[in-house]
């Protein structure tokens, strides 16, 4: 199965995303983005969010779907993003605010704003583009295809 953004979950505590590969009388079957033929079962007691239901805050009263973050993102710099995981808080933050100007950067952690760095570094290396909004966090082969913190 080739990740899209509908099947690209979190899981908390887990340092990857996984893929949901197909489901079992069980529950579902996942991988880590980064290893797809390293399947396990989802645990009902792992909290789990799908990528496409992440939301951050809005400047006005709406909230911002992840998806239009990295929509941005890839417009403006594709894989070349100016900051990383790693950058320090200040940098990250000034970023945050000055160039994700739909995001209400003063209401979002610095944690946060890590982990969505990170997961659009990750996805990108892995083939996802972000071109246009009905992409819709298409992967290489796959172009037709929420407020939950990161």
């Amino acid at each position: 199965m080739q990740p899209n953004w509908d099947n690209v979950l979190y899981i908390k505590g887990k340092s990857t995303l996984w893929v949901v590969m197909g489901r079992s009388p069980h529950g579902i079957i996942v991988a880590p983005i980064d290893n797809l033929t390293r399947k396990m079962r989802l645990s009902h007691a792992l909290d789990a969010t799908f990528l496409k239901d992440i939301f951050l805050f809005g400047k006005d009263e709406d909230d911002v779907p992840l998806r239009k973050v990295y929509g941005h993102f890839y417009k403006h710099w594709k894989n070349d993003l100016p900051v990383d995981a790693h950058t320090n808080d200040d940098t990250l933050r000034a970023f945050f605010a000055d160039q994700v100007s739909m995001l209400d950067a003063s209401r979002i952690y610095t944690s946060h704003m890590r982990k969505i760095i990170k997961w659009y570094l990750l996805l990108t290396t892995h083939g996802f583009t972000f071109d246009s909004p009905s992409d819709e966090g298409a992967s290489p082969n796959e172009h037709d295809a929420q407020s939950s913190d990161p």
